[in-house]
C-alpha cells in the first residue's frame, strides 16, 4: 500500500490562509477583551485594526495576477434578443 501524497499548496495560499486566520483569531480576542472590559477602547481598536490589515493583506494574496493570456481572451459573444411579432 502506498502512502498518500497530500497536494502542496503554494507558499502564497498558505500565507493568505494564515492571515485570515491571524484577523479571525484577533477578531474574537477582541469580542472576548471587550466583553470581559479588561483593556481599553484604544486597545480594542487597535486589535481590530490589526486583524483588518491582514485581511487586506491576505485579499491581496488571493488575488490573480492578468497575464498576457488572459488579456488575448475574447468575451464571450452576447446573444441576441428575439424581438417580438406584430400582430
Amino acid at each position: 500500500m502506498q502512502p498518500r501524497l497530500q497536494p502542496e499548496l503554494p507558499p502564497r495560499q498558505v500565507a493568505a490562509f494564515v492571515l485570515k486566520a491571524v484577523a479571525l483569531a484577533l477578531a474574537v480576542a477582541t469580542i472576548v477583551l471587550g466583553a470581559l472590559r479588561i483593556v481599553s477602547i484604544e486597545t480594542l481598536m487597535l486589535l481590530l485594526a490589526v486583524g483588518l490589515l491582514a485581511l487586506a493583506v491576505a485579499a491581496i494574496l488571493d488575488t490573480r495576477i492578468i497575464t498576457q493570456r488572459y488579456v488575448q481572451m475574447q468575451p464571450p459573444p452576447i446573444p441576441r434578443q428575439r424581438r417580438k411579432k406584430r400582430r
